[in-house]
C-alpha cells in the first residue's frame, strides 16, 4: 500500500504570476497555511476543540449569556501547545439545549479584552 506524503507535489504563488513555489518560499507558504488552518478551525469547529490534546478545561460555573439564557461556562487554556498558547476562551453551553451559544476569546488574556463570538446555534439572539 502506498503511503501519502504530507508534502504537496506543487504549490503556486498567490500573486498569480504562475511561478511554482520552492525552497524557503514554499516553507513560508506552508507555515502560513498551517497557521491559518489552526486559527480557522477554532471558529469552524469550536465544540470539537474542547477535546484537543493540550487543552485545559476549567468549569467556571453558571452565567447568563448575552441573550439572558443560563449557560455552563467552560474556560479553555493551553499548556505549552500550539502556536498561540496565550489564547484563552470562555465557552457558553446552553443549559437546556446543551449547545454552544457563543464564546469569548482573548488573544492574550494578560493584556487583552475579550471579544464575544457567536455560533450558529443562537447567533441572532446571543451575539
Amino acid at each position: 500500500m502506498r503511503g501519502r506524503s504530507r508534502s504537496p507535489t506543487k504549490w503556486w504563488s498567490r500573486s498569480g504570476d504562475g511561478k511554482e513555489l520552492e525552497g524557503e518560499g514554499l516553507e513560508a507558504a506552508l507555515r502560513r497555511a498551517e497557521g491559518a488552518w489552526i486559527n480557522d478551525a477554532y471558529w469552524l469547529v469550536m465544540p470539537y476543540k474542547l477535546k484537543d490534546s493540550g487543552v485545559t478545561l476549567r468549569d467556571l460555573g453558571e452565567q447568563a449569556d448575552e441573550a439572558g439564557a443560563m449557560c455552563d461556562v467552560i474556560e479553555l487554556t493551553f499548556k505549552e501547545v500550539g502556536r498561540t498558547p496565550q489564547n484563552n476562551y470562555h465557552v457558553f453551553v446552553d443549559k437546556s439545549s446543551r449547545l454552544v451559544t457563543h464564546w469569548n476569546y482573548w488573544k492574550d488574556r494578560s493584556v487583552d479584552e475579550s471579544r464575544s463570538l457567536g455560533t450558529g446555534a443562537r447567533s441572532a439572539r446571543s451575539c
